[in-house]
């Protein structure tokens, strides 16, 4: 939807040929379709080596630029405001507990929290700060939004670990519904796509766009049904 470079590595036999299937294969960059000079291995004490792969920018568009798709994409659909929109509900603290399919008993809890000076959510994972390996600084974003979206097992067989896991489809197509977090307040909306190669747009529950705070937004996808805890 992004009209994007997909630069990725590791995937199962069954993922890796959908994607060398799909009509953006020729926006794929990853070592495990042989494209190993955008990646590097830099190893590190007591980190384990599926944690040790990298690439950056400057390598990933080298790369673009050598396939003659740095280009600028046509991309249209979201709407951003400096100022919230009326209403909403406050709302500075928001968790979505993820739990681990293969033990019941694990949870890894996602959670923001608004910083009513800095006017961003802090994000945590579990109760700690999630940080900036590099710089240190934990990480921020301006809008957080939960998108309630169908999950549906497919025929492509992840792992054999407890029994087995199959992979997910998320269906990001069509319309489900949202929640907008930005500047401290929570909106109740819907995400929409009607069409393959469209943004998905976030609009309010009468259908009139609901505007983004100018900034970065993190996308939270849960199942349907999902609950998450919002004070």
């Amino acid at each position: 939807m992004f009209k994007s470079m997909l630069a990725f590595s590791g995937a199962s036999g069954g993922v890796k040929q959908r994607i060398r299937n799909s009509d953006f294969f020729d926006r794929v960059i990853s070592p495990d379709f042989g494209d190993s000079a955008p990646f590097q291995r830099i190893p590190a004490p007591g980190k384990a080596v599926e944690h040790t792969l990298f690439s950056s920018t400057a390598a990933l568009w080298e790369e673009t630029e050598k396939r003659g798709l740095n280009q600028r994409q046509d991309i249209s659909g979201w709407v951003f405001s400096p100022e919230p929109p009326p209403d909403g509900q406050p709302a500075t603290t928001v968790r979505i507990p993820y739990n681990d399919v293969s033990l019941e008993s694990v949870r890894t809890v996602t959670e923001y929290r608004y910083d009513p000076e800095r006017g961003v959510y802090l994000r945590f994972v579990s109760d700690q700060p999630h940080t900036d390996e590099i710089t240190g600084q934990q990480l921020t974003a301006s809008n957080v939004v939960v998108l309630w979206v169908n999950h549906v097992e497919t025929d492509i067989l992840e792992d054999t670990y407890g029994g087995g896991h199959w992979s997910i489809e998320i269906q990001i197509w069509g319309e489900g519904g949202a929640r907008l977090f930005r500047d401290g307040r929570a909106y109740d909306a819907k995400w929409v796509r009607p069409k393959r190669h469209e943004l998905l747009r976030i609009t309010d529950l009468e259908g009139n766009p609901l505007p983004f705070k100018p900034g970065n937004t993190w996308f939270q996808v849960v199942p349907l049904g999902f609950q998450i805890e919002t004070e």
